[in-house]
């Protein structure tokens, strides 16, 4: 479309990510919420001409991902040593002292899994617990056997230490967290709150939560809605390799046996969803115009 990018914003402690000929690049061309082939929304080009990555949309749904992205091995590497790890001593250690005493405000997905009528003794699993808050808030609300995964060594082990969570170090959908979590399955819910966005490939996450769990199990799910998502994070913030619409969101469940049961905590800024768990066939109404919505 002819733009010409004038002047960089102040980045506000994020700083680039160099996604040079030292990173490897794949190509992802299909969707993953439907596997429909992705059409190109933009392309980057570096200085040289030489390097280019494209980002694509889905014509049915509309999700937006990366086409070009670096591998997957490279990604949970990032993930695991490099993700949110600048000042890190003094950080986990205010952490460590303030996380006990005061923790932050309940997410959505909390009050979400608060309002459902389920057997608070039964296994629960947030995918990506971060710092461990969204559990605390859980186990102080009643919900007595409380696992996650986080990807991020530091995270999960700062969670294991100052609450005492069982937090597996891994890729949700990996085979070592698969194989740890059957230990505790079937879970009555799962939950995530903007981690599905990082996620490499959400379709896998998705079809190995069901695998952990049986008809009438919930899942809830808050990501960044791409309909007032900023074009910033959605075009030239590679931690983000995904950006959900609630059509996409509700597509990707569906495959998966997950029937959309409560969207009334949907927003502009997050698609908010709760799923039921069926053994039946589930299919979404479809979206209008998602590409041209899209762009």
């Amino acid at each position: 479309m002819g733009f010409v990018i004038e002047a960089f914003l102040e980045l506000q402690g994020w700083k680039p990510l160099a996604i040079d000929a030292t990173v490897p690049l794949v190509q992802v061309s299909t969707c993953p919420a439907d596997h429909t082939p992705l059409r190109t929304l933009c392309t980057l080009v570096d200085g040289s001409g030489h390097r280019r990555v494209r980002i694509g949309c889905c014509p049915r749904c509309g999700h937006v991902t990366y086409i070009d992205r670096p591998t997957k091995v490279w990604v949970d590497q990032y993930y695991r040593s490099s993700w949110d790890a600048d000042n890190l001593e003094s950080r986990l250690n205010r952490l460590e002292q303030h996380l006990p005493t005061k923790l932050p405000h309940e997410k959505t997905g909390v009050r979400i899994a608060l309002g459902l009528d389920i057997d608070r003794s039964r296994p629960i699993c947030e995918i990506g617990c971060g710092y461990g808050a969204n559990m605390k808030h859980l186990a102080n609300a009643g919900f007595t056997h409380v696992v996650g995964t986080e990807a991020s060594e530091h995270r999960a082990a700062l969670v294991s230490r100052v609450f005492g969570f069982d937090v597996f170090t891994a890729p949700f959908e990996s085979e070592d967290a698969q194989r740890q979590l059957a230990r505790h399955a079937p879970f009555t819910l799962i939950y995530s709150h903007h981690v599905l966005e990082h996620t490499y490939h959400p379709d896998k996450v998705l079809e190995a939560a069901s695998r952990l769990q049986s008809p009438g199990d919930y899942l809830i799910v808050s990501v960044p809605n791409h309909e007032q998502e900023p074009s910033m994070g959605v075009l030239l913030f590679m931690p983000h390799l995904q950006s959900f619409t609630r059509m996409s969101m509700e597509t990707l469940g569906a495959r998966f046996g997950y029937e959309l049961v409560d969207d009334s905590h949907m927003h502009p800024k997050n698609v908010n969803l709760a799923f039921r768990k069926t053994d039946r066939s589930v299919e979404p109404a479809p979206a209008e115009q998602p590409l041209a919505n899209a762009v």
